[in-house]
Protein backbone atom coordinates (compact mmCIF):
# COMPACT_ATOMS: atom_id res chain seq x y z
CA UNK A 1 0.00 0.00 0.00
CA UNK A 2 2.71 2.24 0.53
CA UNK A 3 3.70 1.95 -2.71
CA UNK A 4 0.88 2.39 -4.18
CA UNK A 5 0.69 5.65 -2.31
CA UNK A 6 4.13 7.17 -3.20
CA UNK A 7 4.36 5.93 -6.46
CA UNK A 8 2.17 9.03 -8.42
CA UNK A 9 3.90 11.59 -6.63
CA UNK A 10 7.21 10.44 -7.04
CA UNK A 11 7.09 9.44 -10.77
CA UNK A 12 5.40 12.60 -11.43
CA UNK A 13 8.11 15.19 -9.82
CA UNK A 14 10.82 13.39 -11.62
CA UNK A 15 9.00 13.39 -15.26
CA UNK A 16 8.34 16.94 -15.02
CA UNK A 17 10.45 19.04 -16.22
CA UNK A 18 8.98 21.89 -13.74
CA UNK A 19 10.75 24.71 -11.99
CA UNK A 20 9.45 24.77 -8.14
CA UNK A 21 8.56 27.36 -5.75
CA UNK A 22 7.88 25.93 -2.51
CA UNK A 23 8.61 28.91 0.09
CA UNK A 24 4.89 28.63 1.32
CA UNK A 25 2.73 25.19 1.16
CA UNK A 26 -0.64 26.98 1.15
CA UNK A 27 0.51 28.97 -2.17
CA UNK A 28 2.71 26.51 -4.54
CA UNK A 29 3.47 27.82 -8.12
CA UNK A 30 5.67 26.19 -11.18
CA UNK A 31 6.70 26.78 -14.22
CA UNK A 32 6.00 24.91 -17.01
CA UNK A 33 8.07 25.21 -20.62
CA UNK A 34 4.67 24.81 -22.31
CA UNK A 35 1.80 22.77 -22.86
CA UNK A 36 1.92 18.81 -24.23
CA UNK A 37 1.36 18.00 -27.85
CA UNK A 38 -0.42 15.79 -26.37
CA UNK A 39 -2.87 17.26 -25.33
CA UNK A 40 -4.05 19.29 -28.28
CA UNK A 41 -7.05 17.85 -29.73
CA UNK A 42 -6.39 17.08 -33.04
CA UNK A 43 -9.56 17.64 -35.36
CA UNK A 44 -10.45 20.95 -33.81
CA UNK A 45 -6.81 22.57 -33.09
CA UNK A 46 -7.52 23.28 -29.50
CA UNK A 47 -6.02 22.20 -25.85
CA UNK A 48 -8.55 19.75 -24.75
CA UNK A 49 -10.69 20.20 -21.14
CA UNK A 50 -9.27 17.00 -20.32
CA UNK A 51 -5.78 17.77 -20.43
CA UNK A 52 -5.58 21.24 -18.84
CA UNK A 53 -7.48 19.18 -15.92
CA UNK A 54 -4.65 17.01 -15.89
CA UNK A 55 -2.11 19.87 -16.05
CA UNK A 56 -3.72 21.04 -12.89
CA UNK A 57 -3.44 17.95 -10.86
CA UNK A 58 0.06 17.79 -12.07
CA UNK A 59 0.77 21.37 -9.34
CA UNK A 60 -0.79 19.80 -6.30
CA UNK A 61 0.13 20.41 -2.31
CA UNK A 62 -0.66 16.65 -1.83
CA UNK A 63 2.66 16.16 -3.82
CA UNK A 64 5.03 17.42 -0.75
CA UNK A 65 2.67 16.58 2.04
CA UNK A 66 3.53 12.86 3.69
CA UNK A 67 5.05 13.91 6.53
CA UNK A 68 6.35 11.83 10.16
CA UNK A 69 3.68 11.59 12.81
CA UNK A 70 6.72 12.07 15.13
CA UNK A 71 10.25 10.87 14.55
CA UNK A 72 11.00 7.82 13.04
CA UNK A 73 6.90 7.41 13.01
CA UNK A 74 4.85 6.37 10.03
CA UNK A 75 3.69 8.84 7.55
CA UNK A 76 1.02 10.46 7.74
CA UNK A 77 -0.59 10.25 3.42
CA UNK A 78 -4.40 11.99 2.74
CA UNK A 79 -5.44 10.01 0.09
CA UNK A 80 -8.26 12.69 -1.93
CA UNK A 81 -11.33 12.05 -3.41
CA UNK A 82 -12.83 14.97 -5.32
CA UNK A 83 -15.99 16.25 -4.59
CA UNK A 84 -16.69 18.58 -7.15
CA UNK A 85 -14.90 21.47 -9.57
CA UNK A 86 -14.92 23.82 -11.79
CA UNK A 87 -13.05 25.12 -15.05
CA UNK A 88 -13.09 28.50 -16.69
CA UNK A 89 -11.15 29.50 -19.88
CA UNK A 90 -10.49 32.50 -20.61
CA UNK A 91 -10.79 32.67 -24.33
CA UNK A 92 -7.53 33.98 -24.94
CA UNK A 93 -6.45 30.73 -24.18
CA UNK A 94 -7.76 29.10 -27.74
CA UNK A 95 -5.73 31.82 -29.87
CA UNK A 96 -2.72 30.25 -31.22
CA UNK A 97 -0.43 34.05 -31.18
CA UNK A 98 -1.51 34.55 -27.48
CA UNK A 99 2.08 33.26 -25.46
CA UNK A 100 2.00 30.16 -24.37
CA UNK A 101 5.50 29.53 -23.11
CA UNK A 102 6.86 29.63 -20.75
CA UNK A 103 3.80 29.50 -18.27
CA UNK A 104 3.03 29.73 -15.05
CA UNK A 105 0.94 27.41 -12.67
CA UNK A 106 -0.09 28.54 -9.35
CA UNK A 107 -1.90 26.24 -6.58
CA UNK A 108 -3.15 27.77 -3.68
CA UNK A 109 -5.20 26.46 -0.70
CA UNK A 110 -8.46 28.33 0.08
CA UNK A 111 -9.69 26.53 2.92
CA UNK A 112 -9.53 23.30 4.85
CA UNK A 113 -12.34 22.43 6.51
CA UNK A 114 -12.61 18.62 8.79
CA UNK A 115 -12.19 16.40 6.11
CA UNK A 116 -12.20 18.59 2.89
CA UNK A 117 -10.11 21.22 1.53
CA UNK A 118 -10.66 23.77 -1.60
CA UNK A 119 -7.59 24.35 -3.90
CA UNK A 120 -8.32 27.29 -6.45
CA UNK A 121 -5.32 26.78 -9.43
CA UNK A 122 -4.37 29.27 -11.97
CA UNK A 123 -2.92 29.01 -15.57
CA UNK A 124 -1.24 32.24 -16.58
CA UNK A 125 1.83 33.72 -18.90
CA UNK A 126 3.98 35.16 -16.34
CA UNK A 127 5.21 38.00 -18.89
CA UNK A 128 1.84 39.35 -19.79
CA UNK A 129 0.40 38.24 -16.52
CA UNK A 130 -2.60 37.16 -18.23
CA UNK A 131 -4.71 34.36 -16.80
CA UNK A 132 -5.76 31.69 -18.98
CA UNK A 133 -7.54 29.19 -16.76
CA UNK A 134 -8.83 29.03 -13.38
CA UNK A 135 -9.53 26.07 -12.01
CA UNK A 136 -11.51 25.39 -8.31
CA UNK A 137 -11.99 21.70 -6.70
CA UNK A 138 -13.46 20.59 -3.20
CA UNK A 139 -11.21 17.66 -2.32
CA UNK A 140 -12.08 14.80 0.52
CA UNK A 141 -9.83 12.98 2.43
CA UNK A 142 -11.04 9.51 2.65
CA UNK A 143 -9.53 6.18 4.69
CA UNK A 144 -6.79 4.39 2.63
CA UNK A 145 -8.89 0.89 3.24
CA UNK A 146 -12.82 1.70 3.70
CA UNK A 147 -12.53 4.62 1.52
CA UNK A 148 -14.80 7.20 3.81
CA UNK A 149 -14.54 10.55 4.65
CA UNK A 150 -12.17 10.82 7.27
CA UNK A 151 -10.86 13.81 9.50
CA UNK A 152 -7.36 15.29 8.87
CA UNK A 153 -5.05 14.90 11.76
CA UNK A 154 -5.39 18.24 13.98
CA UNK A 155 -1.27 18.09 13.96
CA UNK A 156 -1.10 17.85 10.96
CA UNK A 157 -3.73 21.30 9.71
CA UNK A 158 -1.87 22.55 12.65
CA UNK A 159 1.93 22.20 10.78
CA UNK A 160 0.74 23.65 7.71
CA UNK A 161 -1.86 26.70 9.40
CA UNK A 162 -4.44 26.66 6.20
CA UNK A 163 -7.18 29.45 6.34
CA UNK A 164 -10.11 26.80 7.79
CA UNK A 165 -13.06 29.76 6.58
CA UNK A 166 -14.17 29.41 3.13
CA UNK A 167 -17.48 29.79 0.67
CA UNK A 168 -19.05 26.58 0.36
CA UNK A 169 -18.87 25.77 -3.27
CA UNK A 170 -21.44 23.01 -4.81
CA UNK A 171 -22.73 22.60 -8.10
CA UNK A 172 -26.69 21.32 -9.45
CA UNK A 173 -27.76 20.67 -12.52
CA UNK A 174 -31.74 21.12 -13.59
CA UNK A 175 -33.86 18.39 -13.70
CA UNK A 176 -33.89 16.48 -17.04
CA UNK A 177 -36.37 17.42 -19.06
CA UNK A 178 -38.93 15.13 -20.47
CA UNK A 179 -37.69 15.54 -23.82
CA UNK A 180 -35.01 16.29 -26.15
CA UNK A 181 -32.37 13.95 -24.04
CA UNK A 182 -29.82 12.01 -25.96
CA UNK A 183 -27.68 9.60 -24.77
CA UNK A 184 -24.26 7.78 -25.96
CA UNK A 185 -22.52 4.85 -24.32
CA UNK A 186 -18.63 4.59 -23.19
CA UNK A 187 -16.91 2.15 -21.53
CA UNK A 188 -14.40 2.76 -18.70
CA UNK A 189 -10.67 1.49 -20.15
CA UNK A 190 -7.84 0.80 -18.10
CA UNK A 191 -6.25 3.61 -19.94
CA UNK A 192 -8.84 5.57 -18.14
CA UNK A 193 -7.77 4.46 -14.44
CA UNK A 194 -5.50 5.82 -12.05
CA UNK A 195 -3.49 4.35 -9.47
CA UNK A 196 -6.86 3.96 -6.97
CA UNK A 197 -8.42 1.44 -9.42
CA UNK A 198 -11.06 3.66 -10.73
CA UNK A 199 -12.03 5.90 -13.83
CA UNK A 200 -9.85 8.97 -13.44
CA UNK A 201 -11.65 12.41 -12.91
CA UNK A 202 -10.86 13.78 -16.12
CA UNK A 203 -11.74 10.17 -17.88
CA UNK A 204 -15.37 11.73 -17.05
CA UNK A 205 -14.51 15.34 -19.04
CA UNK A 206 -13.52 13.88 -21.74
CA UNK A 207 -16.88 11.09 -21.86
CA UNK A 208 -18.81 14.40 -21.77
CA UNK A 209 -17.25 16.41 -24.03
CA UNK A 210 -16.91 13.70 -27.00
CA UNK A 211 -20.74 13.18 -26.37
CA UNK A 212 -21.49 17.02 -26.54
CA UNK A 213 -19.30 16.77 -29.65
CA UNK A 214 -21.31 13.60 -31.26
CA UNK A 215 -24.35 14.73 -30.88
CA UNK A 216 -23.95 18.34 -32.67
CA UNK A 217 -22.56 16.62 -35.76
CA UNK A 218 -25.62 14.68 -35.31
CA UNK A 219 -28.17 17.26 -35.50
CA UNK A 220 -29.15 16.49 -32.16
CA UNK A 221 -28.89 19.72 -30.29
CA UNK A 222 -26.31 22.52 -30.68
CA UNK A 223 -27.98 23.28 -34.02
CA UNK A 224 -26.07 26.20 -35.71
CA UNK A 225 -23.18 25.60 -33.78
CA UNK A 226 -19.51 24.81 -35.54
CA UNK A 227 -18.86 22.20 -33.92
CA UNK A 228 -15.26 22.07 -34.72
CA UNK A 229 -14.83 26.19 -33.57
CA UNK A 230 -16.45 26.01 -29.91
CA UNK A 231 -14.58 25.83 -26.69
CA UNK A 232 -15.13 25.55 -23.36
CA UNK A 233 -15.48 28.05 -21.53
CA UNK A 234 -16.71 27.19 -17.79
CA UNK A 235 -17.51 23.62 -16.56
CA UNK A 236 -19.13 22.50 -13.23
CA UNK A 237 -18.89 18.92 -12.52
CA UNK A 238 -20.16 16.86 -9.25
CA UNK A 239 -18.74 13.49 -8.65
CA UNK A 240 -21.42 10.97 -7.14
CA UNK A 241 -20.15 7.38 -6.93
CA UNK A 242 -16.87 6.16 -8.34
CA UNK A 243 -16.20 3.50 -11.56
CA UNK A 244 -13.70 0.65 -12.55
CA UNK A 245 -12.46 -1.17 -15.59
CA UNK A 246 -14.89 -2.27 -18.47
CA UNK A 247 -18.12 -0.31 -16.61
CA UNK A 248 -19.96 0.23 -18.84
CA UNK A 249 -21.32 4.00 -18.55
CA UNK A 250 -24.52 6.05 -20.11
CA UNK A 251 -24.21 10.03 -20.62
CA UNK A 252 -27.44 11.42 -20.53
CA UNK A 253 -27.47 15.05 -21.82
CA UNK A 254 -29.46 17.73 -22.98
CA UNK A 255 -29.32 21.90 -23.73
CA UNK A 256 -30.39 24.48 -21.31
CA UNK A 257 -33.87 25.82 -22.69
CA UNK A 258 -33.07 29.66 -22.77
CA UNK A 259 -29.05 29.41 -22.67
CA UNK A 260 -27.99 27.71 -25.73
CA UNK A 261 -24.55 27.72 -25.17
CA UNK A 262 -25.74 25.65 -22.38
CA UNK A 263 -25.81 21.91 -21.80
CA UNK A 264 -26.05 19.84 -19.09
CA UNK A 265 -24.97 16.00 -18.51
CA UNK A 266 -25.68 13.13 -16.31
CA UNK A 267 -22.96 9.95 -15.91
CA UNK A 268 -24.68 7.07 -14.81
CA UNK A 269 -23.59 3.01 -14.67
CA UNK A 270 -26.94 1.13 -14.58
CA UNK A 271 -28.80 2.93 -11.95
CA UNK A 272 -26.26 4.78 -9.80
CA UNK A 273 -25.54 8.18 -11.07
CA UNK A 274 -21.79 8.58 -11.22
CA UNK A 275 -21.26 12.41 -11.99
CA UNK A 276 -23.76 15.48 -12.94
CA UNK A 277 -22.00 18.50 -15.04
CA UNK A 278 -22.61 21.79 -16.95
CA UNK A 279 -20.64 22.73 -20.01
CA UNK A 280 -21.14 26.31 -21.39
CA UNK A 281 -19.27 26.70 -24.65
CA UNK A 282 -17.79 30.48 -26.38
Amino acid sequence: MNNLLSRRVSSLRKYLNYSWDLSDMGRIRATLPTVAYEALDAPAEKVTPWSILKLCDSIDQSYFWSTPREPGGPLYTPMFYILNLSLDINKAFYDMNTPKFPMTMESRVKYMKRSSCCLEKTLSHPETNQTYVTSMCINVNVDHETRKPTAFEDWWKAKYCFPTEGERQEFLIPDKPDVNVFTSDHRVHFSDTDENGHANFTAYVRYCSDSFHENVLAGRYGKGLDVYAVGLQRMEVTFHNECNVGDRLTICSWQDDQLFNTFYFEVRHGDVLTLTAMMKYY
